[in-house]
């Protein structure tokens, strides 16, 4: 856990974003509000694979339009394409992909 300032927004997102997924605004509201906000490792695909899961169980369009961004990303797709068939979420995979 950090402590962050509205201000702080475009240094944090220059410093992760060659190698993390970090939406600055998203970020810069987060802030604002107290909250949290997602900073996730481009080459794993970590959070492509949780986000799947969480709509292939809620159908959540929400979940749709942030896996579908995040794929049109750079991402390690072979470790994600390996590991969906376990997670049973390859044809959700399929229908999201840019």
């Amino acid at each position: 856990m950090v402590a962050l300032n509205e201000s702080d927004v475009d240094s944090l997102v220059a410093a992760f974003e060659s190698d993390f997924y970090i939406d600055a605004d998203s970020a810069r509201t987060a802030i604002l509000s107290e909250r949290m906000f997602n900073l996730m490792h481009l080459e794993s695909g970590v959070k492509v694979l949780s986000k799947l899961v969480w709509a292939l169980e809620s159908n959540s369009e929400l979940q749709r339009r942030d896996i579908h961004q995040l794929l049109a990303g750079e991402i390690d797709l072979d470790y994600i394409r390996k590991w969906a068939p376990q997670l049973g979420v390859t044809t959700l995979l399929n229908e999201l992909m840019p």
